[in-house]
């Protein structure tokens, strides 16, 4: 049978603080009284348990953005839901697909809820029917009503709601922001693919509902991403670059270029490297940056086909490459134009610690930096579980996860006599 002196020991608190928290005495803390509560429940505690505490479902959301379908993306779901799983709690998939906002008071859904009242079936007017008037017209610009069409479907916050979430993982590859600008207006984080008419009602859709959800008393921490709204756990990619970039240099490469993502990381990357670039005093042309899709082959095969067809004296020495499939397309393109590795151009990428360190065409180990899904994994729910427990010391920190740098044979030394290759802040 569970006593008083089995929780506190449990708890590492005294057996007088336990009293407290399951008599509800207000001595203590509320968290720490939640804490207490939840552990002698664990626990199968017998007696009656304050019933402040709100039963938990040992259910976590996930919510994946279109933007992050990438294969570090799906390592780290499998990564997520091993942990949650040995914590003892499921994971539940949210779709990314939003539907009303929670708090718009229904202004759009207002305009087609009146118009599917009336008695033409499609949403117009019977005399406007008869004039050839769409219902389009009447609901105003047509994204209205593509957007009432998804509005039936319940918001993020009302489907975390309605299934008792504890707590919801977010993962984006969207660029990094804030889901609000200094003057506390919505700013667009490009969660949403800007494609047709009613791209600005889609985005206005998943801004508001990402907000709702965020800002709720369900705890959110999200992946990849940092909105400042929430704590937030991203690979430390400026450390990846620094790594990459220094390694190329200290080997004897001026000439180096970078392809990268076109979401968060991949901006991330690109300030990095300008940045370097400057402390090392390397001037990088125009063509040597070049944004494409994140995990595209195609893109990065033609961008890797744009650099080397320019005049003989631009052309880099090293290509680094934001993740692997775009290291794939990139080498691609050097084989079809006859290039060999490293002989010819040296190469280096940004890689999941899952991939493996050679791939097809390529004879040489690969020198790359490795992001460890597991340990973000591990730090994401962590956090989670951490706000859920203590709900009133949500966390809004930013955590950085280190990766580690892996030496291969893809870079070659190309060193100029006399000249010594230094990072910066280093000694002789």
């Amino acid at each position: 049978m569970v006593t008083q002196k089995d929780i506190a020991a449990a708890c590492g608190v005294s057996t007088a603080t336990v009293s407290k928290a399951l008599n509800d005495l207000p001595d203590i803390s509320e968290e720490m009284k939640r804490f207490i509560c939840e552990t002698a429940a664990k626990m199968g505690y017998k007696k009656s348990i304050p019933t402040m505490v709100k039963p938990r479902s040992h259910m976590i959301g996930l919510l994946v953005t279109e933007d992050a379908e990438t294969f570090f993306h799906h390592n780290l779901i499998l990564e997520i839901r091993q942990t949650l799983m040995e914590e003892g709690y499921d994971l539940v998939m949210l779709s990314p697909v939003c539907g009303e906002i929670d708090d718009m008071e229904g202004r759009i859904i207002a305009d087609i809820s009146l118009s599917e009242q009336t008695e033409g079936g499609d949403g117009s007017w019977p005399e406007d029917k008869a004039a050839g008037h769409t219902a389009s017209m009447i609901t105003g610009h047509p994204a209205v009503r593509s957007a009432a069409q998804s509005a039936r479907r319940p918001g993020f916050l009302s489907r975390a709601r309605l299934m008792g979430l504890d707590g919801v993982i977010l993962i984006s590859g969207a660029r990094e922001s804030s889901l609000y600008d200094p003057a506390n207006h919505i700013v667009p984080i490009g969660a949403v693919k800007h494609t047709g008419e009613n791209s600005q009602a889609e985005d206005l859709q998943m801004n508001r509902a990402l907000r709702d959800l965020i800002l709720s008393e369900i705890p959110v921490v999200s992946v990849d991403c940092s909105y400042g709204l929430c704590g937030s756990v991203v690979p430390a990619y400026e450390e990846g670059i620094r790594a990459l970039l220094t390694t190329a240099f200290r080997m004897g490469h001026s000439r180096i270029c970078l392809i990268y993502g076109n979401g968060n990381a991949g901006t991330t990357m690109k300030n990095e490297f300008r940045r370097i670039c400057a402390e090392l005093h390397l001037t990088i042309p125009v063509n040597y940056l070049i944004r494409v899709r994140a995990e595209s082959m195609q893109d990065s095969y033609e961008a890797v086909t744009s650099v080397l067809q320019g005049a003989r004296w631009i052309r880099p020495t090293c290509c680094l490459f934001g993740d692997d499939f775009l290291l794939e397309g990139g080498c691609a393109a050097l084989r079809s134009r006859g290039c060999r590795i490293p002989e010819d151009i040296s190469v280096a990428s940004i890689s999941c610690e899952n991939m493996s360190n050679s791939m097809e065409g390529m004879v040489h180990a690969l020198t790359s930096w490795r992001i460890r899904p597991a340990l973000i994994a591990e730090e994401a729910v962590r956090m989670l579980l951490s706000d859920i427990l203590f709900p009133g010391k949500t966390s809004r920190q930013t955590r950085k996860i280190p990766g580690h740098i892996q030496l291969g044979e893809t870079i070659s030394s190309i060193w100029t006599p006399g000249k010594m290759y230094r990072a910066p802040g280093e000694t002789v």
